[in-house]
C-alpha cells in the first residue's frame, strides 16, 4: 500500500510543468529533455505564449512535460493569457521544475554565477545545476526527481498493486486484520477474531481472482471488448 502512489507514478507518468520568469531557459530545458526542438528559443522575453507539451522518458521516469509562458506582469493581452495558462498548469501539476538563470540576480549564455543559491534553497529544497545549452545536468535532474518522489525506494522485484480495485482489496484486508488484532487484544473469543481474518482472506482472494464475485468480474471485463 505504501508503494502504490509511487508505483502509479511510474506506470502512468508524472504531470510536470516547467515554470520561471521570461527568458531564463525554460524552452531550452524543454528541448533538452525532449531531444528535439519542441519550443522556440530566442533572446526575446515572452516568446512562449501557449503551453507546449511532450511526453518524455527520464531514466525510469515518464514525464508529461509542459513548457509555459514566463511568469511576469505584462500589458500584452496575448502574453497575459499565456501567463494565466501557465499559472493554472502550475496549480494542477504534480511536479514543478522551477527554472532560474544563474547568470542573473534574483528578480542563453553561460556567465559567472550571480544568483543567490541559498536564497532559493530556503524555498526549494531540491536543486539541480544544469547547463541546458551544453546538455549537462540531465542525469542529476533524474536522480533528484527520483529522490524527491521517493521512486528510488521502490523494490522493482516486489509485488505491485496495479489499479484502484486491487488497492481497495488490500486496504480492506489490512483494515480487517487490524480489527482482528484489536479483537484479540481486547479479549474477544477466537471465533470473533477468525471472522475478521476470514474477511481479510476473502479480500485477498478477490485480489488474486481466486474467489471473484460477479461484481468484480463485471468490473474487470467492462474494460475489454470480447469478440469472436
Amino acid at each position: 500500500l505504501k508503494g502504490y502512489d509511487n508505483g502509479r507514478l511510474l506506470r502512468e507518468g508524472i504531470s510536470t510543468v516547467i515554470v520561471g520568469r521570461p527568458n531564463v531557459g525554460k524552452s531550452t530545458l524543454m528541448n533538452l529533455l525532449s531531444g528535439e526542438q519542441k519550443s522556440i528559443v530566442t533572446q526575446i522575453p515572452g516568446t512562449t505564449r501557449d503551453i507546449v507539451e511532450d511526453t518524455i522518458r527520464l531514466g525510469e521516469v515518464v514525464l508529461h512535460l509542459a513548457d509555459t509562458a514566463g511568469l511576469r506582469d505584462t500589458d500584452d493581452p496575448v502574453e497575459r493569457m499565456g501567463v494565466e495558462l501557465a499559472r493554472k498548469r502550475l496549480n494542477s501539476s504534480y511536479l514543478v521544475l522551477a527554472v532560474f538563470d544563474s547568470s542573473e540576480e534574483l528578480s542563453a549564455e553561460d556567465l559567472p554565477r550571480r544568483i543567490d543559491i541559498e536564497k532559493i534553497r530556503e524555498k526549494i529544497g531540491h536543486l539541480v545545476q544544469i547547463s541546458a545549452s551544453e546538455g549537462e545536468g540531465v542525469q542529476a535532474l533524474e536522480q533528484e526527481i527520483c529522490r524527491l518522489l521517493k521512486l528510488d525506494q521502490l523494490d522493482s522485484s516486489a509485488g505491485v498493486i496495479a489499479n484502484e480495485r486491487q488497492r481497495s482489496c488490500v486496504e480492506e484486508a489490512w483494515k480487517t486484520m487490524e480489527q482482528a488484532k484489536q479483537a484479540l487484544d481486547s479479549g474477544e473469543t477466537l471465533d470473533a477474531v477468525n471472522v475478521c481474518i476470514d474477511s481479510a482472506i476473502d479480500s485477498l482472494l478477490e485480489l488474486t481472482g481466486e474467489r471473484a464475485s460477479n461484481a468484480v468480474i463485471d468490473q474487470v471485463f467492462e474494460r475489454f471488448c470480447v469478440g469472436k
